[in-house]
């Protein structure tokens, strides 16, 4: 497959992941008025702290139909990921790769 192929293939997928980031900060924001911010390495939104429980990832991994991860600097504080024995793949390091995290599967 040449180099124009896959930039049409992977641009439907692009989209989709631009769409649903928007979807997610404008849910956010419905749901959870105020800013994010980091206090004593806990990730809030307004009030709302991260980590507590996983609705919130597991709300909006329904709406994009994906993984959403919430990070307090590079650890996952909330996600909609597991690991292979079943277990939220929280309290982990994400991988540095770029300008991304990439999960890490353990």
């Amino acid at each position: 497959m040449g180099e124009c192929q896959q930039r049409l293939l992977t641009l439907p997928l692009q989209t989709q992941a631009v769409s649903n980031v928007k979807l997610i900060f404008e849910n956010m924001d419905v749901r959870y008025p105020g800013d994010w911010s980091l206090q004593d390495g806990k990730l809030y939104k307004g009030d709302h702290r991260f980590g507590d429980n996983q609705e919130v990832a597991d709300k909006l991994g329904e709406i994009c139909q994906g993984y959403v991860t919430f990070f307090a600097q590079d650890v996952r504080v909330s996600t909609n990921l597991k690991k292979a024995n079943g277990e939220r793949n929280v309290g982990t390091k994400g991988e540095r790769r770029g300008h991304r995290y990439c999960h890490q599967r353990e």
